[in-house]
C-alpha cells in the first residue's frame, strides 16, 4: 500500500508529537520521584503559647546536592495531639495549632524519609495585638497585607497573622474588604471605594484585639 506524501507527513508529525509527550512525562515523573537523603524541618525548636499556631517547612536535601520544598508533599504528625495538632489539609499543611501546654515532637515524612523538630506549648497568656502598618493607604482595587503580632504575659511575642484564632475585620466593607480565610491570605485589605476604615484583628480565644486604620484614596 502507498501513503501519499501529505497523509505520510501527518503520521510523521503524529509520531513526533508522542514522541515529545511521553518524553516530557518520563522526565516529570522521574523528578517527582526522587528519593530525599534527609529532610530538614524549620523551625527545629519552637516555643508558641497555647491557642496560637505555628507554620512549620520541609526541605528535601538529595544526593545531588539539590533541595526541594516538599512542605506539601510530606505527611506531618504530632507526637501528642492533646498538646498540638498538625494540618496536612491543602493551603494549611505544615500548621500546628497549640491544644495545650507541654511538648510535642513534629514529624515530617517522604518516602520514608523522616525529620523531627520539637514544639513547645507555654501557659502565657495573649496580652495585646499590634496590627501593621499603622495607618496605611491604597487607591481604589489596590492591596494591603496586614500582620498581627502578639504579645504575651512572658515577654514573648507570636505572629498570629494566617493563626485559625485570629479573625480580621473591616469596619465598612463598602469602602475596603479584607480576606479571612487562608485560601485569599488572611489580613489581606482591598480598597473598594474612597474613604477610611477600622481593621480589626481578633483572637477568639481571648478576646484581645488590635486595630489600625486604612485609608482607600
Amino acid at each position: 500500500m502507498r501513503l501519499s506524501l501529505s497523509r505520510l507527513l501527518r503520521l510523521l508529525r503524529g509520531v513526533l508529537v508522542l514522541s515529545l509527550t511521553f518524553g516530557c512525562g518520563a522526565d516529570t515523573a522521574g523528578f517527582s520521584e526522587k528519593v530525599p537523603v534527609s529532610i530538614q524541618v524549620l523551625p527545629a525548636n519552637q516555643t508558641i503559647s497555647f491557642g496560637t499556631d505555628q507554620q512549620f517547612t520541609a526541605t528535601g536535601m538529595y544526593a545531588d546536592n539539590s533541595s526541594r520544598d516538599l512542605t506539601t508533599f510530606v505527611f506531618w504528625d504530632s507526637s501528642s495531639t492533646l498538646v498540638a495538632t498538625i494540618s496536612n489539609a491543602a493551603n494549611s499543611n505544615g500548621l500546628a495549632t497549640a491544644v495545650a501546654n507541654g511538648s510535642t515532637t513534629i514529624t515530617a515524612t517522604h518516602s520514608g524519609v523522616s525529620s523531627f523538630a520539637t514544639l513547645t506549648v507555654s501557659t502565657a497568656t495573649l496580652t495585646s495585638i499590634d496590627v501593621t502598618p499603622v495607618n496605611p493607604s491604597v487607591l481604589v482595587n489596590g492591596t494591603q497585607q496586614f500582620t498581627a503580632t502578639g504579645h504575651y504575659s512572658d515577654g514573648t511575642t507570636a505572629i498570629l497573622t494566617q493563626s485559625t484564632n485570629l479573625t480580621w475585620s473591616s469596619s465598612d466593607t463598602s469602602i475596603a474588604t479584607i480576606a479571612n480565610t487562608p485560601t485569599f491570605k488572611k489580613g489581606k485589605a482591598t480598597g473598594v471605594s474612597p474613604g477610611a476604615v477600622i481593621i480589626q484583628a481578633r483572637e477568639v480565644l481571648s478576646s484581645v484585639t488590635g486595630t489600625t486604620t486604612l485609608t482607600v484614596n
